[in-house]
C-alpha cells in the first residue's frame, strides 16, 4: 500500500474556505413600505436613547452583520452601510436599536441593527401612509433586535450525515497488480459545536469501501476535529474541518490500525433554520506501520488515502 501526496487536496480546501471568508459585512433588510429613494445626506441617525420625533414611522428593519474576517467594519462604516440601505428604501431616519462591539469570542467587527424611519418634513403624515407603514418605530425595535440574530448565534450545535463517491489516492498492491484512483463508496457523520465567532470543535466518523476483483477493501476513521463554520448568505452556510484520530484499514483478509487524519469542506443550502442540503468534499489519510524491509519510493509512505464528494443533510440544533 503506497500513498500519493494529499497536499494539493488539502490546500484546495483551505484556499476555498479563505476565499469565502474574506468578504465585507453583509447588509440585511426587510421593508414593509418602500418610498421614493432619499439622498444619503438626508438620513438622520438616532443612537439608542436619542429622542425620535413623534412623526417618525418605521418603514422596515436593517442589520449589518459580519460575514467572517470582514474588512471595512468600523462603527462608522457599518452605520454608513445601514444609512445607504435606508436611503434606498425611501427612509430619512435610522434608529440604531442594537450595537454589538468587537470581541474575541464574537466578531472582529462592529455590527448594528436598526429601524428605518420616515420622518415627514412638515410634521404631518397622511393616514394612508400610516396605514401602509403599519408599524411605528417604537413597535418594531424588539422585532428588529431578534430578527437578524440567527446570523450570529452565540453558539450552535450541528449534526450532519453525508454519502457519496470516493477515489483511492493510494497505490494498492494486489495479486492482480497495482491499483490507484479506484472508485468506491464513502459515508461520513459529524457533530460540531460552534461559538459565535464560527470557531468550534467536533467529532467525525468516516467509512470507505472499495472493491478490486471481488475483494473488498475498507477504511474506518474516527476522531476529534477543529471546525470553522459560517452562514455567508441568507440560505447558504459553509464549514471546514481538520481532524486527527484512529484509522483502520482492512484489505479483505486482515486489519491494520494506525494514525488517521481528515480534511473536509462543505457548502450547505438551508431549507429552513433547522435543515440544510450539504455538499461535502473530503480527503483522508491513514498511516500504517511499515513492515521491516519494505522499501518505499520517494515521497511515499506506508498507508492508505482517499478523497471523495458526498451529498447529505445537515441539522442545526
Amino acid at each position: 500500500m503506497k500513498r500519493k501526496n494529499l497536499i494539493l487536496a488539502a490546500a484546495s480546501l483551505c484556499l476555498t474556505a479563505a476565499l469565502i471568508t474574506s468578504c465585507s459585512p453583509k447588509v440585511y433588510s426587510e421593508a414593509n413600505l418602500i418610498l421614493p429613494a432619499q439622498p444619503l445626506e438626508a438620513v438622520q441617525v438616532f443612537e439608542p436613547g436619542d429622542n425620535v420625533p413623534d412623526e417618525a414611522i418605521g418603514i422596515g428593519t436593517v442589520a449589518v452583520r459580519d460575514m467572517g474576517f470582514a474588512t471595512r467594519c468600523k462603527y462608522d462604516n457599518v452605520v454608513h452601510m445601514a444609512k445607504q440601505r435606508t436611503a434606498e428604501t425611501g427612509g430619512n431616519g435610522l434608529l440604531i436599536t442594537e450595537h454589538k462591539t468587537p470581541n474575541f469570542w464574537g466578531s472582529s467587527c462592529h455590527q448594528v441593527t436598526g429601524t428605518m424611519l420616515y420622518i415627514s418634513e412638515n410634521g404631518e403624515i397622511s393616514d394612508s401612509l400610516r396605514r401602509a407603514a403599519s408599524m411605528k418605530a417604537t413597535q418594531v425595535q424588539s422585532e428588529t433586535k431578534s430578527k437578524y440574530r440567527i446570523n450570529v448565534p452565540s453558539s450552535q450545535d450541528i449534526f450532519g450525515v453525508n454519502a457519496g463517491v470516493s477515489f483511492l489516492n493510494s497505490r494498492i498492491e494486489t495479486p492482480w497488480g497495482d491499483y490507484d484512483n479506484r472508485a468506491g463508496f464513502n459515508v461520513t457523520a459529524h457533530y460540531d459545536h460552534l461559538w459565535s465567532r464560527g470557531v468550534g470543535v467536533g467529532a467525525l466518523a468516516n467509512y470507505n469501501t472499495t472493491s478490486i476483483h471481488g475483494q473488498t477493501l475498507s477504511t474506518f476513521f474516527v476522531g476529534p476535529e477543529v471546525v470553522y463554520g459560517l452562514r455567508f448568505a441568507y440560505r447558504w452556510y459553509f464549514d471546514v474541518g481538520l481532524g486527527a484520530g484512529y484509522g483502520y484499514y482492512n484489505d479483505g483478509e486482515e486489519g491494520h490500525s494506525g494514525f488517521g487524519s481528515n480534511a473536509r469542506f462543505s457548502i450547505d443550502y438551508l431549507f429552513n433554520e433547522k435543515v440544510g442540503l450539504s455538499l461535502m468534499m473530503n480527503a483522508q489519510t491513514i498511516h500504517l506501520k511499515k513492515p521491516k524491509g519494505y522499501e518505499l519510493k520517494k515521497n511515499e509512505f506506508y498507508g492508505v488515502s482517499h478523497y471523495g464528494i458526498e451529498l447529505g443533510l445537515q441539522f442545526y440544533l
